[in-house]
């Protein structure tokens, strides 16, 4: 008995060091990386002080600047759409919420559930490649 726990103790110290390690592996990496960033920053900003100092060092400035932002506005697109996704799923399943809602609606009250938006695309018949191609030929004969 005395054994099982010395080597309990013993996994539990080296559990705890291990996970002390990995902090501070965590630590130091998120440190790096915050200098990485600062040092990329650092960079662009003495690039843009040298650019700038013509009109296509401008326009090419004003270019990255709306590329970034359009990044910036797909992310958090993607984003929000990703939160939407991961609501209608725990709704799905029927969490907390779920359930708080259900109490809250009064009796009689008729749900309909959200449904998304779909947006029809017009599609031109489909002809087979050969016949497509035949009427490129003939078209082409037709014009010489």
């Amino acid at each position: 008995m005395l054994d099982a726990d010395n080597q309990k103790t013993k996994i539990r110290e080296e559990m705890n060091s291990a996970q002390t390690k990995a902090r501070e592996a965590s630590v130091a990496s998120a440190k790096a990386k915050a200098a990485a960033e600062k040092a990329f920053r650092n960079m662009v900003i003495d690039n843009n002080k040298t650019c700038s100092a013509c009109r296509l060092g401008k326009e090419k400035i004003a270019k990255r600047r709306l590329e970034i932002d359009g990044a910036i506005k797909q992310e958090t697109k993607l984003k929000a759409q990703r939160e939407a996704e991961k609501r209608r799923q725990s709704r799905g399943r029927g969490g907390r919420r779920a359930g708080l809602v259900q109490e809250t609606i009064p009796t009689g009250t008729v749900i309909q559930p959200l449904v998304a938006e779909t947006q029809s695309v017009a599609q031109a018949p489909i002809e087979p490649i050969a016949v497509v191609q035949q009427s490129k030929v003939s078209s082409i004969e037709n014009e010489q």
